[in-house]
């Protein structure tokens, strides 16, 4: 059976999508990975995208992205559209450009054998989105591989916490404004604004920052931190909480979209909008070695739902459903 799984052209600064489709390249048998040439959001864009899904295409094709619906049509056999969260799909300033934006996926979903969501919450919101699209699934997200469980002396004196994603709904601003005055070391990933930067030195955060590291760099981060931050205003998923915990680390978080379908009862959440709760959070974790080593083991316990071979698996059993349903089908 051959699999091919549609790739958007690589964003600048997004790197979550990408690493899990070349994980699933290297698990799951048969499939393969077609990077697609251009954006999505021009006529030139999908065309050159569905002529290229037209030559690649395989016996299930993924599409690996909503905003890669329009190479739908140049796909015959059965199709699968993943979905990684609704409210970002549908961003936009412009509500002209958002009312088209629904109407095309709304319609590309329809076309498809198979909506599939990263969690209950996205189906949810996909429900609310675009109601009556035929078959849907869960299909969680599995942590990559290469992150293994490194246990490390946590520094009560001066912890790292890591911080992964600048953009607006990863609330970097409260988190420096709640570490302010706090002995610690903000670890950054993602690109910071002049904005940010101010509040930094504003706060007299220590800190360190990278942007457009490969995944290494990230597993290396995870290994190198004392806990990680993670009070974010909205998640399809929240995979940095997993990747924390299959880790060894502690997890402060919100309560924010798929956060509690995925975490549980395992990490310290706090209230997203609430400086002084979040610096609550970070002072708990950091000044409580017992309520940190039970946060961790049930943060082990909990990262091993998404270990990628029982992920793989699920995977696997919808495309041969697909296969067997697409067959009997034929005359």
């Amino acid at each position: 059976m051959k699999i091919t799984l549609f790739l958007r052209k690589k964003i600048p600064g997004e790197n979550s999508i990408e690493e899990l489709a070349y994980q699933l390249e290297r698990h799951v048998e048969g499939l393969s990975v077609c990077l697609l040439p251009e954006y999505g959001n021009t006529i030139r864009g999908i065309v050159r995208n569905g002529l290229c899904a037209r030559r690649h295409a395989g016996d299930v094709n993924v599409i690996f992205s909503p905003s890669e619906v329009g190479i739908v049509p140049f796909l015959r056999g059965p199709k699968v559209l993943v979905w990684h969260d609704v409210a970002t799909a549908f961003r936009t300033q412009n509500p002209l450009k958002r009312w088209i934006k629904m109407r095309l996926f709304r319609w590309g979903a329809s076309l498809c054998d198979v909506n599939s969501c990263i969690s209950a919450f996205t189906l949810r919101e996909l429900d609310t989105f675009c109601p009556r699209i035929g078959r849907t699934a869960v299909l969680h997200n599995p942590y990559d591989e290469r992150i293994v469980y490194s246990p490390k002396a946590f520094d009560e004196a001066c912890p790292t916490i890591l911080h992964i994603g600048t953009g607006p709904r990863k609330n970097l601003e409260r988190v420096i404004e709640a570490l302010s005055g706090m002995p610690v070391r903000l670890a950054i990933v993602g690109r910071l604004s002049e904005r940010q930067r101010q509040l930094l030195a504003e706060h007299g955060i220590d800190y360190s920052n990278c942007s457009d590291v490969g995944f290494d760099t990230i597993v290396a981060l995870y290994r190198a931190c004392d806990a990680v931050s993670f009070p974010s205003l909205y998640e399809g998923f929240g995979m940095p909480v997993v990747e924390a915990q299959a880790t060894g680390r502690v997890v402060v978080a919100s309560p924010s979209g798929a956060i509690p379908e995925v975490a549980g009862d395992s990490v310290r959440y706090v209230d997203p909008h609430d400086v002084e709760n979040i610096r609550e959070g970070f002072r708990a974790v950091i000044g409580d070695a017992a309520l940190r080593d039970a946060l961790i083991e049930k943060g082990r316990a909990n990262a091993a739902k998404y270990a990628v071979r029982r992920i793989v698996g699920e995977y696997e059993a919808l495309f041969r459903d697909l296969t067997g349903r697409h067959s009997a089908r034929r005359p």
